[in-house]
C-alpha cells in the first residue's frame, strides 16, 4: 500500500523527487497532472488566447492568486467553491473554468 503524502511541488522537488516508503519519486522529465474541483480544492481558469485575457479583465478586478504561464496563455488558481462547473468562459473560445471533474498540467511537464 502506498501512503499518499501532499507535497509543493517546488522545482527541487521536482528534480530531486521525494522518498516515499524508502523508494524515490522522481518527477524530473515527467507530466505532473492537477486535480481539480473537490478533490484538491482547486478551481483553474485556463486562459489560452489574449483574447481570453481581455474578456476576464474586462469583469473587474482580479483577485491575487497563484498564476502559471503556459504555453499558450496562463493557469489562475483559486479556492474550490461548490456549484461552479467546468465550462467554458462566455463567448471566450480558448478561456475555460476547470473546476468538477477536470485535470492540468502543471507547469513544469514535458510536452510531448
Amino acid at each position: 500500500m502506498v501512503d499518499l503524502v501532499f507535497h509543493f511541488l517546488t522545482l527541487l522537488i521536482i528534480r530531486r523527487g521525494i522518498s516515499n516508503n524508502g523508494k524515490r519519486i522522481t518527477f524530473y522529465n515527467n507530466n505532473i497532472g492537477i486535480l481539480t474541483g473537490a478533490i484538491s480544492k482547486t478551481i483553474v481558469i485556463d486562459l489560452d488566447s489574449e483574447e481570453a485575457v481581455v474578456w476576464l479583465k474586462s469583469k473587474g478586478e482580479v483577485p491575487t492568486t497563484w498564476l502559471a504561464k503556459t504555453g499558450r496563455g496562463f493557469h489562475l488558481y483559486f479556492n474550490y467553491k461548490q456549484g461552479v462547473l467546468s465550462g467554458k468562459l462566455h463567448s471566450v473560445r480558448e478561456g475555460k473554468i476547470l473546476s468538477n471533474p477536470c485535470e492540468r498540467v502543471a507547469k513544469f511537464s514535458v510536452r510531448k
